[in-house]
C-alpha cells in the first residue's frame, strides 16, 4: 500500500511512502528513497569531434547522476575517421563532476578497416576493469596504435557505478596523440544508465 501524507508514517516494513524526495520504501527497520530514474539517448545526428588529444565528449552530452547511488550502465558506440594516418591509440572513459566510490567496467570491440571488411589484425582487446577512484576519470585503452587513416571503431560496453557524490557524468574518449584527422560519432550510438539501489547495496531481492 502507498501512504498519501504530508508527512511520513512510524517505520514499517513493506510500507511504501511520498516523502520529501520522492518515492521511499522501508525495509529491515530502515526508510529509504526508491530510486526511479532511467536515462538513456539514442543520437540521431553526428558528433564531430577534435583531432588532438585530451578527453573529448562521445556524445556531447552529459546525464546528471544522484549522490549515493548504485548505477547500472551501457553504451554501444560507432566512431568513425577518415583522414590522418600518425599512429595514435584510442582510449574511452569518463569525466564530469560527479564523485565516483567505485566503478566495474567491461567491453570488446572492432576497429573496421572499410565498411565491408574487418580487420582482424587490429581486433580490439576486451577489457575489464575494478577501481576505487576519487573521481570519473578514468581511461582504458581498447586498441593498439595503428596507422589507419580510414577507420570505423566499434565497441560496446556496460558497468556498474557507484556515485558517491552527485554530479554530471561525460562518457568521453581521448587519443594518444593527434592522428591527423578528427573521429566522429555516428547517429544510433546510444547510452543508458539507470540506477539500480542505495549506495553500498550489494545483493536485492531473495537470494539465497
Amino acid at each position: 500500500m502507498i501512504t498519501l501524507s504530508n508527512g511520513l508514517q512510524t517505520l514499517k516494513d513493506g510500507a511504501i511512502e511520498f516523502g520529501p524526495s520522492g518515492l521511499m520504501a522501508t525495509r529491515r527497520g530502515i526508510r529509504k528513497n526508491i530510486p526511479t530514474h532511467h536515462m538513456h539517448m539514442i543520437h540521431d545526428q553526428s558528433v564531430v569531434g577534435l583531432n588532438a588529444t585530451g578527453n573529448q565528449s562521445i556524445f556531447g552530452r552529459s546525464f546528471v547522476l544522484d549522490g549515493s547511488r548504485l548505477y547500472r550502465y551501457e553504451m554501444v558506440v560507432l566512431m568513425t575517421k577518415s583522414t590522418g594516418a600518425t599512429s595514435s591509440q584510442f582510449q574511452t572513459g569518463f569525466g564530469g563532476t560527479a564523485v565516483i566510490n567505485k566503478m566495474t567496467r567491461c567491453g570488446d570491440g572492432v576497429l573496421l578497416s572499410s565498411a565491408a571488411d574487418i580487420n582482424t589484425s587490429n581486433n580490439v582487446t576486451p577489457f575489464m576493469i575494478f577501481a576505487t577512484e576519487s573521481n570519473l576519470m578514468i581511461n582504458t585503452g581498447y586498441d593498439t596504435p595503428t596507422t589507419l587513416a580510414i577507420q570505423k571503431f566499434m565497441w560496446r560496453e556496460q558497468g556498474l557505478i557507484e556515485i558517491t557524490t552527485g554530479g554530471t557524468l561525460i562518457p568521453q574518449y581521448s587519443l594518444s596523440v593527434a592522428p591527423g584527422g578528427n573521429f566522429t560519432t555516428q547517429p544510433g550510438s546510444y547510452f543508458s544508465i539507470f540506477p539500480l539501489a542505495e549506495s553500498g547495496t550489494r545483493t536485492q531481492g531473495v537470494i539465497i
